[in-house]
C-alpha cells in the first residue's frame, strides 16, 4: 500500500485523555462564545454581571473592542472552537497529517486571541468580562494540551512492547509514522496562527471608530431671535434652515462677551431674557434660559450635549467639557439634555443593561435639583459625574437634599416635570439615530470622545470660531 495512504495510528489511553480533554473544554468554549454572540447581537442583558463590580461584561460587550469590523469577536470564537471539535480526534490519531497541523494553529490563535483580550479588559477597558475569560482561559489549556498530545510518543513504544513480548519479527517491517508532530508542522502552524492574530489586532487597531468625530451641517443653523420664537410658539413645526455664511454673523448675538481671568466656575445667568436657538441636528427649538446649563446662557457659542451620568464615554466628555469652560470662560454655554439609557423612563431603549440600570434617578434627581434652584445645578452635575461611575442613588439623594432640601423628595410635581424633559429629550436622540455623547452646535455635531487635549481645543478654535481667555492666552 502507498505509504500516503497508511490507516492511523490506534490512539493510547493517554492520547485519548488528553483528545476528551480538548473537547471538553472545546465544547465549554464554543457553548459560552454562542451565549456572547447571541447576546451581543440582541442587546440582551447577561446572567450574573453586575455593573456596580468589576464584573461588567456589558461595558465590556458594548465597547469597542468587543466587534472586528463591526463583528462581534464571540462569533470568530465559535468559528475557531468548531474546527477544534472537528480536528482534535483525527490530529492525534494521525499526528503527521494536515489535521495535527490545523490543530495546532487553532490552539495557538485560540491562546494568543485569549492574552489579546485579556489584556485590552486589564489595562484598556479596567472592567472584566468573566464569560469572555472562561473563554480565553479553555484557550489556553487547549493549547498546552494539544502541544503535549502530538508530542505523545506512547504509540511507538506500545508497538515496540507489543512485538517484543509476542515474539512478532518482520524482515521489512512497515514504516511507521511519527509518533510526533513534524517541526515544520509546528511553524506552519505557528505561522497561520500568527497571521490570524496580525489581522484581528489589525483589525481592532487600524479600523476603531474615531475616538470624537465632528460631522458638519449640510446647512448652517440659525438663531432664532426672542420675537420670531414668541411668534411661533403657537406653531408645531420643525424650524427651517437656511444656508447664509456670510450675513448669518450679523444677525446672531453680540459679538464675543468681555474675556474674564477671575473665575473658570461659570454659572447660569440670572437674566430673565429669554434666548432660543434653532439647530440642525435638533428637531425642536432650543430654550436655552430654560434648559439645565453649564455656563451663560447668553454666551457667544452654545452647544447642546446629549449624556447620561451612567454612560462611560459622556463620564470622560465631562472632564473635557471642563476644560472647555476654563479655557473660553463665558464665550461658551452647555446645555444639558439628560438622555438616560434605561428602559424605565427611554422606551427606546432595547435591553436594560445593568450599567444603566440607575440611570432615570440619576436625571430625574439633576432636571429636580435645577427647577428648585437652577444656581445649584452645575455643582450637583459635576459631584454625579466625578470618577469612573457615577456615585450610589443613596448618595445623590442626599447631595441633592444638601443642596435644595427635603423638598426635592416631597414635591410630587418635579418628578413629573423630570419625565416630560426627559421624554423630549430621548425623542431627540432618538432623530439622531448614534450613540453617547453627542454635542450639538451650529455647525454640525460632535460624537464621541476626544483622544487630546489640542483635537478637542482644535474643534473650538478651528471650527466654532472661539479664542482663549486672555489667562490661557498669556
Amino acid at each position: 500500500m502507498n505509504e500516503y495512504f497508511t490507516s492511523p495510528n490506534p490512539c493510547s489511553s493517554k492520547q485519548k485523555t488528553l483528545a476528551g480533554s480538548i473537547t471538553l473544554l472545546a465544547i465549554v468554549a464554543l457553548l459560552v462564545s454562542s451565549y456572547l454572540t447571541w447576546v451581543t447581537w440582541h442587546q440582551s442583558p447577561i446572567a450574573g454581571c453586575s455593573g456596580g463590580s468589576l464584573a461588567d461584561c456589558d461595558e465590556v460587550l458594548s465597547s469597542a473592542w468587543s466587534k472586528w469590523l463591526g463583528i462581534p469577536v464571540s462569533l470568530f470564537g465559535m468559528i475557531v472552537y468548531v474546527g477544534i471539535l472537528a480536528i482534535c480526534w483525527p490530529a492525534v490519531s494521525q499526528k503527521s497529517g494536515w489535521a495535527a497541523t490545523g490543530l495546532m494553529a487553532l490552539a495557538l490563535l485560540a491562546a494568543g486571541s485569549g492574552v489579546w483580550f485579556s489584556g485590552v479588559q486589564v489595562f484598556l477597558l479596567g472592567q472584566y468580562c468573566f464569560y469572555c475569560l472562561s473563554v480565553h482561559i479553555c484557550g489556553l489549556l487547549i493549547s498546552v494540551i494539544s502541544y503535549f498530545a502530538l508530542q505523545n510518543s506512547d504509540v511507538v513504544q506500545n508497538y515496540d512492547q507489543m512485538r517484543a513480548l509476542l515474539g512478532v519479527q518482520e524482515e521489512t517491517p512497515e514504516p511507521v509514522e511519527s509518533a510526533e508532530i513534524a517541526i515544520y508542522q509546528t511553524l506552519v502552524a505557528a505561522g497561520l496562527a500568527t497571521l490570524g492574530l496580525l489581522v484581528l489586532m489589525g483589525g481592532q487597531l487600524l479600523f476603531a471608530p474615531a475616538g470624537m468625530e465632528f460631522i458638519a451641517n449640510a446647512e448652517n443653523a440659525e438663531i432664532v431671535s426672542d420675537q420670531q420664537a414668541e411668534a411661533d410658539n403657537t406653531v408645531e413645526e420643525e424650524p427651517e434652515f437656511r444656508v447664509d455664511f456670510d450675513t448669518k454673523d450679523d444677525e446672531t448675538e453680540p459679538t464675543t462677551p468681555e474675556m474674564k481671568t477671575d473665575s473658570a466656575d461659570l454659572r447660569p445667568a440670572r437674566s430673565s431674557e429669554p434666548r432660543f436657538i434653532s439647530l440642525q441636528a435638533l428637531g425642536n427649538r432650543v430654550e436655552v434660559t430654560n434648559e439645565p446649563t453649564l455656563g451663560d446662557p447668553h454666551a457667544e457659542q452654545v452647544l447642546v450635549e446629549l449624556m447620561d451620568y451612567t454612560c462611560p464615554h459622556c463620564r470622560r466628555l465631562h472632564s473635557f467639557i471642563h476644560q472647555a469652560t476654563e479655557r473660553y470662560g463665558d464665550q461658551v454655554c452647555f446645555a444639558i439634555y439628560h438622555v438616560p439609557l434605561s428602559r424605565n423612563c427611554n422606551p427606546y431603549v432595547k435591553v436594560d443593561q445593568s450599567l444603566h440600570r440607575t440611570a432615570c434617578d440619576y436625571a430625574r434627581l439633576a432636571i429636580s435639583v435645577w427647577k428648585l434652584n437652577p444656581e445649584k445645578f452645575q455643582e450637583f452635575h459635576n459631584f454625579l459625574m466625578e470618577g469612573d461611575k457615577a456615585p450610589a442613588v443613596y448618595k445623590a439623594r442626599n447631595k441633592a437634599m444638601e443642596l435644595v432640601g427635603n423638598e426635592i423628595l416631597l414635591d410630587g410635581s418635579l418628578k413629573v416635570e423630570a419625565n416630560r424633559r426627559i421624554k423630549s429629550h430621548v425623542d431627540e436622540m432618538k432623530k439622531l439615530d448614534t450613540g453617547l455623547p453627542i454635542l450639538a452646535t451650529d455647525k454640525g455635531v460632535i460624537h464621541g470622545v476626544p483622544k487630546s487635549e489640542k483635537e478637542w481645543f482644535g474643534i473650538f478654535e478651528k471650527t466654532l470660531g472661539l479664542e482663549p481667555r486672555q489667562a490661557e492666552a498669556d
